[in-house]
């Protein structure tokens, strides 16, 4: 069973965040599989339950931290991989996001995922 509530930002965000997403995901048989696909946004990802992986297009595979940056994919990176019970939330950025709040300029994200944790 997989469901996606998707909630949009109150007024006071909306010029920096385009959505919050909630995603649950039980498995109880095969892994569920879900491709990653270009996008422009930014996304801070929290991961809970079972750890998700993902098997990127050059063959190397890793474990999502439970707080990572999914930053903006100019093409398919490869595919993510749930199995048991997990729960996620993420918090979709607009484009220009990671300059205006935190003055980091949004290429150094740019086809990237990994940890946002200090």
């Amino acid at each position: 069973m997989r469901t996606i509530q998707i909630v949009m930002p109150r007024c006071e965000l909306r010029e920096f965040v385009r959505a919050f997403a909630q995603r649950n995901i039980s498995c109880s048989g095969e892994e569920i599989k879900q491709p990653d696909t270009a996008s422009l946004e930014h996304i801070l990802a929290f991961e809970f339950g079972d750890p998700a992986r993902t098997d990127y297009t050059n063959g190397k595979s890793k474990f999502l931290p439970r707080i990572h940056v999914v930053g903006s994919q100019t093409s398919h990176s490869g595919c993510a991989y749930f199995a048991g019970h997990h729960d996620g939330f993420g918090i979709f950025l607009k484009p220009l996001a990671s300059w205006e709040l935190f003055h980091i300029p949004p290429a150094v994200f740019a086809n990237e995922n990994g940890t946002a944790e200090i």
